[in-house]
């Protein structure tokens, strides 16, 4: 039997997978940013962060994925430059 929670899970993926496909991955960064509360804005930034460099390498593609959703959160600058 299948649960609520797993109920909601694949109801919340298949609506970001179909909002994806069609707005595209910015505007889903962009929903996904307005929806977070501003106390949870640091930890989100933190975690992308610790994918980002799981490899041990951050290249510039990613440093400019990692800027820009910096941005997006209102990161403080002395926040941003412990990554590089």
């Amino acid at each position: 039997m299948i649960t609520i929670q797993e109920q909601l899970l694949i109801s919340y993926s298949t609506s970001s997978s179909a909002f994806l496909k069609k707005e595209g991955p910015g505007s889903l960064v962009e929903k996904s940013v307005a929806a977070l509360p501003s106390d949870l804005r640091l930890t989100a930034f933190a975690c992308a962060v610790d994918i980002a460099t799981s490899d041990g390498v951050l290249e510039e593609e990613e440093k400019d994925m990692i800027n820009q959703l910096a941005d997006l959160l209102t990161v403080p600058e002395k926040n941003r430059n412990f990554y590089y």
